[in-house]
This record gives structure tokens, sequence and C-alpha cells, in this order.
């Protein structure tokens, strides 16, 4: 508040409300930039027509589970919302799916240790 004071001097009362009303909408737009957005990705079995059931939703990355699942439940609104506590933390490689198909660059993950060449940290929530 000390810069409002400082840059309404002179102002009559009108234009420092202005002022003041104008300084609350910005830091509010403010805020909602500086909101971290989550890119919450379909986890699905894969199948044969190449859309298999779905099973749940990662992300890339270990995020904040109560994060995650808020903007899980937004996003997609399941049937049943998912709590914190069901939140995984793994580690993930990405493997080729018909690897003896030299054409095929289709890939799938597969659940591994920390420390396998290649492993991607995600966070994840599983039906």
């Amino acid at each position: 508040m000390a810069l409002i004071a400082q840059t309404s001097e002179g102002k009559s009362p009108a234009e420092a409300t202005r002022m003041v009303e104008r300084v609350k909408i910005l830091e509010v737009e403010m805020t909602q930039c500086l909101k971290p957005t989550i890119e919450i990705l379909e986890l699905r079995e894969v199948d044969c027509d190449w859309i298999g059931e779905l099973l749940g939703y990662f992300a890339i990355g270990h995020l904040d589970t109560s994060a995650f699942v808020d903007a899980v439940n937004a996003e997609y609104e399941p049937d049943e919302r998912f709590e914190a506590r069901e939140v995984r933390h793994e580690f993930w490689v990405e493997r080729p799916l018909e690897p003896d198909e030299p054409d095929c660059d289709c890939t799938c993950f597969e659940k591994c240790w920390q420390n396998t060449e290649g492993a991607i940290a995600v966070t994840c929530v599983v039906y």
C-alpha cells in the first residue's frame, strides 16, 4: 500500500480509489498467471485397436499430490473423485511397443527403477 499512497498523492479521492481497485485487479491477474499448470495425460491399456481401456491419469515429474488430484478431478471429472493418498510417484521408461517391427514407431511405458537409463519421473493415479 505504500506504493499506492505515493502514486495517489495529489489525486482526487475517486481517482485514488480507481487506482487501488486497478492494483487489486492486477494482483489477481498476476496470481492467476503465476499459478502452475499441470499437464494431465490419460493412462490407457495397450490394445490392438490402440484405444485401450482407461486405467488412470499421469503427469511427467514428481508433483505435489494434492495439486495433481485437484487438476485431474477438475479436468476429467471422474465419477469418483481421486484423493491425494491414491497418488503414486514412480519412474517409467519408454519402450518400443513392437521392437521387432522397424516401421512401428509406437511406444509404451514400463515401470522401472530410478537409476534405469532413460527413466522418467511420473506422478500417477490409477483406477
